[in-house]
């Protein structure tokens, strides 16, 4: 009898060792994935197009007339504001002008006021003081045309913007209408670009945009499309647009390329992220969780995709609402796997 007692003793410390470590060898078969769930989101109707950016306003500096360059006043690249002095030329010349046209103004009308005081007692004809007249007049206007051209020989910015490079320096000879800098207000930047003539009819001004450029990998500029050509190319079956971009920072120069986004419309559809879909030649498929029995397994399920939209897709067929598709650790499960949801958010919404 004491034999049979220490058989049944032994087996239940067997018992007792055993079974924690054979539970925890099974939970250790489980896969850790995170999962995510298919539900609504709206995702937008997008249209892709490129196009190179333009300054919102653009001039040449020139000259207005020829001379030397006696004073620059910006460097290159350098923010200016309308009205702002950017250069001076030599106006010796133009000041001793505007002197002497002062001067014989100056000079016409002491006489045509002495000729006024002789006509009150007619010792002058009226032709005679009709011609006085007509001196100031002209001497007038010769005053205003000397002023004018030394005005030109001061060259302001028309408006507030951010000025290129220029090869003018001080002492530098320049002619009439030479091309000193370019002058482009990048507060906002325009974008012209081409699409089909099937959309000309969804596209409208006001249409927002978005806009990726080589340059700055992780951002992404909004605007709207500004104007809409008023004919269709007969050649290539497209039309022109005009979007414009708010660029404060002026961090788009002009002349950038950039590719484009175009928002038609937007409505709430069944969407996944993107990175939970795989996909094996022409089929698109996902691990869906099966949570009607534990430990959870995955199940391959084929899927068929419709718009996209910045990290979602949407799901035209294959999920319902509420279902969970694997994220992370997709690599490591095959279909049938037996899963354990490690991100606490899924784990919630399976329970």
């Amino acid at each position: 009898m004491s034999t049979i007692k220490y058989a049944i003793f032994v087996c239940l410390l067997s018992v007792i060792h055993i079974s924690p470590l054979s539970a925890q060898e099974g939970k250790s078969d489980l896969i850790s994935i995170e999962t995510a769930p298919t539900k609504l989101r709206n995702i937008e109707t997008l249209v892709e197009a490129v196009g190179t950016t333009k300054a919102n306003r653009s001039v040449k500096i020139m000259a207005l007339s020829e001379g030397v360059v006696r004073n620059i006043s910006f460097t290159d690249s350098q923010n200016v504001t309308a009205g702002d002095i950017l250069l001076k030329l030599d106006d010796e010349i133009e000041r001793a002008d505007l002197a002497e046209a002062k001067a014989r103004l100056k000079e016409a009308k002491q006489s045509l006021q002495r000729s006024k005081s002789l006509r009150k007692r007619d010792a002058v004809s009226v032709s005679m003081v009709e011609k006085l007249v007509s001196e100031v007049e002209i001497a007038q206007a010769e005053t205003e045309r000397a002023a004018r051209r030394l005005q030109d020989r001061i060259i302001q910015a028309p408006f507030s913007g951010r000025i290129g490079f220029s090869d003018i320096e001080i002492g530098s000879h320049i002619k009439e209408d030479e091309t000193i800098a370019v002058l482009d207000d990048l507060s906002k930047v325009k974008v012209e670009f081409f699409l089909p003539e099937t959309l000309y009819g969804k596209v409208h001004v006001g249409t927002a945009i978005l806009a990726e450029a080589a340059a700055f990998e992780d951002q992404i500029f909004k605007g709207q499309v500004e104007a809409i050509d008023i004919r269709i190319n007969e050649t290539s079956r497209s039309f022109k647009a005009r979007a414009i971009i708010e660029n404060q920072d002026g961090k788009l120069p002009a002349g950038m390329f950039l590719r484009l986004s175009l928002i038609l419309d937007a409505s709430p559809v069944l969407s996944i992220p993107e990175e939970s879909v795989i996909i094996d030649g022409a089929q698109n498929y996902v691990f869906a969780i099966d949570t009607t029995q534990k430990p959870y397994k995955a199940s391959k399920t084929s899927i068929k995709i419709g718009r996209r939209a910045f990290g979602w897709l949407e799901v035209l067929d294959g999920l319902q609402e509420g279902q969970q598709v694997i994220t992370r650790g997709i690599q490591k499960v095959r279909d049938g796997s037996s899963v354990n949801i490690s991100n606490q958010q899924a784990k919630q919404v399976s329970q």
